[in-house]
């Protein structure tokens, strides 16, 4: 059971990247859990707990961006429990600002 479980985690982690990028987050909404946590490393630093909190945050970390190129890892899943998992990634982004700033990350 756990592969299987697995496997849909990493469906679902999909999704939400493919939202993601298309900001979709209408899309994105119905991928998250009350209890998901979204954790972004420096230099964004950065959680946001609760559906609607992730995509509060999405939303205003995406609206300051005009370009965005974004390379994600496989993800790691751990099934913690029949109603738990963890998906961890790494990404490397190329940020365009409306302002024209750029930034590799």
């Amino acid at each position: 059971m756990t592969k299987a479980v697995e496997d849909l985690v990493r469906q679902q982690s999909a999704r939400f990247q493919e939202a993601l990028l298309r900001r979709d987050f209408a899309a994105m909404a119905p991928l998250l859990t009350p209890e998901a946590v979204w954790e972004v490393a420096p230099p964004f630093a950065q959680q946001h707990c609760g559906a609607a909190n992730i995509i509060s945050g999405v939303r205003r970390d995406l609206e300051q961006l005009e370009v965005v190129s974004h390379q994600q890892s496989a993800p790691l899943v751990a099934v913690r429990s029949a109603n738990f998992a963890t998906v961890e990634s790494s990404t490397e982004d190329q940020l365009r600002f409306h302002d024209g700033r750029e930034l590799r990350v």
